[in-house]
Formats: structure tokens, sequence, C-alpha cells
């Protein structure tokens, strides 16, 4: 409206003024996943605080210290727009729950499932999966699925769509992302895109399952963790709840890691001198490789070329591309220049943060994981690939522990090159993923005793 676009409270924000008059104008970004890129245009003409249309409330923040303090230091609630990223609008999950109090011990009860200890003791179902990958690496070029590794870890059974490349999950996760961030937007839409009700029916029969086993047979996996988790007055989990987090883990679980992990594949065969680099690092490290004989975390996660690439990975591509989060400010804020009145619905916006020129230099937009390895070289307080304060990512060790496992044993293994000319084009969802579901590099075996 006129009074939203001229005389509103955040009218003084930079944006594009039409965008205030309807939600209709962002519908062809919304409904093709490009609306991360249209924010990033806005962001790159307007600055670290800008104003998105469709509503009176909302807009997006690059503003460090401002960012710090919407997640960290005032730790502000999550929006009421989440309750549409729930299978059931009034059952909270550890992602989609937006009262802070119910939250916390909800984190306390899975917390077990993501400990340090735990996931040492996954490590060994992360392998048998990837031996797989190895395997039918001559099948796969790219997208190693990776459904199956969280399907073996949280789940206790593998969905072999590595050897067979038919599992609906892939599909059946990225519809479920598709029509949930569409209905966040326009909660029509959702009654116009028939639900699916595959990943219920799947996870439903993965937990009956389960709980008809004889208990000495029992894998102590994440759905094993959650059927037995009680929190301070030992009540557990209700079959809802459950079934809520665990489609929740498995949406999270996959998309981000698999998305991550083929950037830094992508961006080293575009970048052979690092590519090279890394290689000679993990050769010193890692003599022999193969299906049976993959390198162990405790190893790879003390090599700093590794890590470096993984960080500059996350910080050029981070998994939230289109935010970090959606915040309801509570009470009136100062970011930037603006008075931002409480009831503003604010989004960190990682992708501006992370390639700001003015925080970390004139090379901002290239793939330079040498930064890395100067502390000094990283600005403080302005690299989120986890999000950060009490809503950061469960799960952020257990995907870090598999970047690491994989990216290592495939750059050990194998010899990357790019293939030029293909189009390099995202799509977000909730999730970021290829558009066309697809970006080939070729791959050769390398001679294991000669290179």
């Amino acid at each position: 409206s006129f009074y939203v676009a001229f005389l509103g409270p955040l009218s003084k924000i930079p944006g594009r003024k039409r965008d205030a008059f309807a939600l209709w104008l962002s519908l062809p970004t919304i409904l093709t996943g490009k609306i991360w890129l249209k924010h990033a245009l806005f962001h790159a003409k307007f600055g670290p605080i800008i104003r998105v249309g469709g509503s009176p409330n909302f807009i997006f923040v690059g503003d460090r210290d401002a960012v710090k303090k919407i997640i960290i230091t005032e730790d502000f609630p999550k929006s009421q727009v989440y309750k549409y990223f729930r299978r059931k609008r009034d059952e909270e999950t550890l992602f989609a729950g937006i009262d802070k109090e119910s939250h916390k011990p909800r984190r306390r009860m899975l917390s077990p499932a993501f400990s340090v200890k735990y996931l040492a003791s996954l490590e060994p179902l992360i392998k048998h999966c990837f031996r797989d990958v190895i395997i039918a690496i001559d099948h796969l070029i790219n997208d190693s699925s990776m459904e199956d590794v969280i399907g073996e870890t949280a789940f206790g059974g593998k969905f072999d769509m590595v050897l067979t490349n038919k599992h609906p999950i892939p599909d059946e996760v990225r519809f479920y992302l598709r029509r949930m961030v569409m209905g966040s937007f326009v909660p029509p839409v959702q009654w116009f895109i028939r639900e699916r009700k595959y990943l219920e029916e799947f996870v439903i029969k993965l937990a009956k399952t389960r709980r008809q086993q004889n208990t000495n047979e029992v894998k102590k996996d994440i759905l094993q963790i959650l059927l037995d988790a009680v929190d301070d007055d030992n009540t557990g989990l209700t079959d809802n709840e459950i079934l809520g987090q665990l489609v929740e883990f498995l949406i999270a679980g996959s998309d981000t890691t698999g998305f991550s992990t083929s950037l830094a594949m992508i961006l080293l065969s575009q970048h052979q001198k690092v590519l090279e680099k890394l290689f000679q690092e993990i050769r010193a490290a890692i003599p022999e490789i193969g299906p049976d004989n993959l390198p162990n975390y405790a190893l790879l996660k003390e090599l700093p070329y590794l890590s470096a690439v993984i960080n500059e990975t996350m910080r050029l591509w981070p998994v939230s591309l289109d935010g970090l989060t959606v915040r309801e400010l509570t009470k009136d804020m100062i970011i930037g220049q603006y008075r931002v009145p409480a009831g503003t619905e604010v989004i960190p916006n990682a992708y501006y943060l992370h390639t700001d020129k003015d925080l970390w230099g004139s090379d901002a937009l290239e793939f330079v994981p040498e930064r890395w390895l100067v502390p000094e070289r990283i600005p403080k307080d302005a690299f989120y690939p986890f999000s950060a304060g009490s809503r950061s990512c469960i799960g952020q060790k257990f995907a870090l522990l598999e970047m690491h496992l994989i990216i290592a044993s495939l750059v050990r293994r194998y010899k990357f090159t790019d293939i030029p000319g293909q189009p390099f084009d995202i799509s977000y969802f909730l999730t970021p993923a290829f558009t066309n579901r697809q970006y080939n590099i070729l791959m050769n075996l390398r001679n294991q005793d000669c290179e």
C-alpha cells in the first residue's frame, strides 16, 4: 500500500518501493526458487539493510553488529512463519519451534544424538555408506545422495539409492521443501499443491519396526535416541513429535550437507592449484585409500588446508542462502542508522555477510582457502555457516564429519576436472540445490602409487 511504501515505520529503509504494494510481484521468483538471488541483488544495490516486498514489517539484515545482536545477544524469538514449516501447525520441532522456553528442553533431550562421543560411534556407519559411493563412482559423477548417510546413521537402515539410483527419498525431500517454502510465502498455495504422505509413511514404518525389535538387537542411532528420549519430567516424545522430528532431520541432514560437499568438489575442479595443494596435504596424511580403507575423522580434522577448503566453501555458498533465520523483534532496535520497531520480522543474511568486501577484502567473492590459514584475515562475527546462539544447527559436528570424510576421500582417490560452459544455476527452497539437479565433473582414478 501507499502507506507501507512511503509513510510506514520502515519506509526509510531502502528497497524497491513497488514491491510494498503486493506480494504477487515477487511470486515468479518465489515459485522458481530464485528469491534468494533477487535479495542478493537488492543488497548489492542498497547495502546491508534492505526492505523486501509483500509485507509491511519484513527486512533483511547484513550488518555484522546487528546480526550478532539479533541471534546471539538478544536472541529474539523465531517468527510465526515457522508454523508453515511443520507437519502440523500446533506441533513444535527443533527447527520450527517458536517458543524459546519449550525449545530449550527439546534441544537438551536431543543433544545426545549429536554429542562428540556418539558421533564417533557413527563413523563406521558413515564409512559403510560411503564405501558404496566409492564402489559405484563410475556411475555417480556428481550428487552423491547424502540421504544414504542420513538413512544409515539416523534411521538404522540404508535406502540403497547409491547402488540403484531408484529410491524416491530425494524427490520426496525436494517436493516437501518446495511445498513448505511456497506455503510460508503464500499460504493458499498449500491448498493447491497436494500433500504427499511418502516421507511420513516411510518414517512411521521405521519407527514401528524398531519398536517391535528385540531390545538386544536395537541400534543406538538417532531414531532410537528419539524413542528413548525423556525430558526433566520423565516425559517422552509423542509419536507425532517423533515423526515430525525425524522428517525434519532427514530433510536438514541430507540436502544441506550434500549441497556443501558438491559445491566443494565443483570449486576444487574449477581451481586446479587449490585442488593439487589439497591433494598433496591429504596424500601426506593418507598413503593409501580404498573402499575398505577410508580415513578417520580424528586425522582429517587436523589437516589445516582441508578445513580451510570446507570453510571457504561454506563462506561463499552458505546453505542458508536466503537468510539464517527469521526472528521477530520483541522491542525496538537500532539497526545501522534506522530505528526498527518491535514486531518487525528480521532476516540475518549470511550470504551478504559472508561476501561483504568491507569485511573480507577485495577478494571476498573469490575462492581463496588460504585466507583461513591466517586467523588475522578472518573478520570477527562475520561467519555463520551453522547460524549461532541458542538456535544454532544441532547437527553441525555431524555435517563437518561427513564433509571432511567425503571430500578427503574423493580428492585422495580421484582427479577432478571442470567441464566449462555448464549453467551454474542455484534454486533455493529452504535449502539450496542445482536447478537442473546436476553439475557434471570429469573424474579419473588416480594412480595410488605414483601420485
